[in-house]
């Protein structure tokens, strides 16, 4: 797979999300959420299950490694997003900050994600007890469990059991297989774009039939994983600014709840809101991955000693 590919689609699917989020009508971002988060949770498991696959020291200080790089940032922006939601400091602000509950209806992705991470490292560990590492059992039960903690956070199954990101994860551990049908299949290409449509179109048939709006709902996210796996593994694409956007996709995920709430306090106009919320959202994103990659590279250096 194209890296620098990956992270342009990384990108295109964080705005998707923002305007998804931002409430923009129209055919082409009415599915931006779930078609967007569809592609992180693809990709989040393909690259779980080919760093697992491919790097025998991928799991040495696993839970430090993440905490410095998914735990802290979803704290500060955390306590940054109940600041605004409170209209400034107060003793709610403080509560928030020693006993955070992570409340925030946009970045329910993340505590998935954190599950995630807790439970395939739990897992990992306990199967190499055995001598053996089982990919396709851990990758089944890792997504089960965490599944399963989700429950009470989110009504929704797409959240609760994404299908995307165990496809993601199938499609790395067999990718010897996989990638020789996919590689260059332009064919296959047109092909995957035409179902996403008609997945899409399926979802306006909720109250007609539930039926078919259920298999949308999964099938859509899925299949747009599977194009991006295909585009990444079929050409090198250097758009440079959605590869700006897809180098600090998840930072833009945890900063764009922020200028929402900023925008609605502020009863912001529609061509005003999109500018300051993707503009602010980026900015505040850039500085907090800045920020934490040189937080990350100090920490490297003492995990080493």
């Amino acid at each position: 797979m194209n890296k620098k590919t990956a992270s342009v689609l990384k990108g295109a699917a964080s705005l998707m999300i923002l305007m998804y989020h931002m409430q923009v009508k129209n055919i082409f971002t009415s599915c931006g959420g779930y078609f967007g988060v569809g592609i992180f949770y693809f990709f989040s498991g393909y690259n779980l299950a080919f760093c697992t696959k491919n790097r025998s020291d991928y799991t040495n200080k696993f839970f430090e490694k993440k905490f410095v790089k998914i735990f802290i940032p979803f704290y500060i922006m955390y306590v940054i997003y109940q600041t605004v939601l409170h209209k400034g400091f107060s003793i709610f602000i403080l509560y928030h900050f020693v006993y955070p509950d992570f409340t925030c209806n946009f970045l329910w992705y993340i505590k998935s994600l954190i599950y995630i991470y807790i439970w395939y490292y739990i897992i990992f560990k306990v199967m190499l007890k055995f001598d053996k590492v089982n990919y396709t059992a851990l990758g089944l039960l890792t997504w089960i469990i965490a599944g399963i903690c989700m429950i009470p956070f989110s009504q929704d199954p797409n959240h609760i059991f994404p299908f995307a990101f165990i496809l993601g994860w199938f499609f790395a551990i067999k990718e010897d297989k996989v990638i020789e049908k996919f590689k260059k299949n332009y064919i296959l290409i047109v092909v995957e774009i035409i179902a996403i449509l008609l997945a899409h179109a399926g979802a306006y048939y909720m109250y007609n039939n539930i039926g078919i709006y259920i298999l949308s709902q999964y099938s859509a996210p899925c299949l747009c994983g599977i194009l991006c796996y295909s585009i990444a593994t079929s050409f090198e694409i250097n758009n440079k600014v959605l590869l700006c956007f897809g180098m600090v996709s998840y930072e833009l995920y945890l900063s764009h709840p922020i200028f929402i709430r900023l925008c609605e306090y502020n009863n912001i106009n529609m061509p005003l809101y999109a500018i300051v919320m993707i503009c602010g959202s980026y900015i505040v994103a850039y500085v907090l991955h800045f920020v934490m990659k040189n937080i990350d590279d100090k920490f490297k250096l003492i995990l080493k000693y």
